[in-house]
């Protein structure tokens, strides 16, 4: 989720309820807080797990567009 964030700007529940509508977006952000997860969730490098994870996307970035063998 946090990855879609990140590369659409939009977060899940607002392009679930684009898409499915308001009903069907408040089941799977009842389905989602049941596991522990939260559709409205913002991508923020400032935060610790995000800014790992924004290491790891520049780090498979630098190894598939820089790879000369790559088709």
């Amino acid at each position: 989720m946090k990855l879609i964030n990140r590369q659409t700007g939009n977060d899940c529940y607002d392009i679930l309820k684009e898409y499915k509508g308001w009903f069907n977006v408040k089941m799977y952000q009842a389905a989602a807080f049941l596991y522990g997860n939260n559709l409205k969730q913002q991508y923020d490098t400032r935060n610790k797990f995000d800014h790992q994870i924004e290491i790891f996307v520049k780090e498979i970035d630098g190894v598939w567009y820089n790879n000369p063998f790559r088709r």
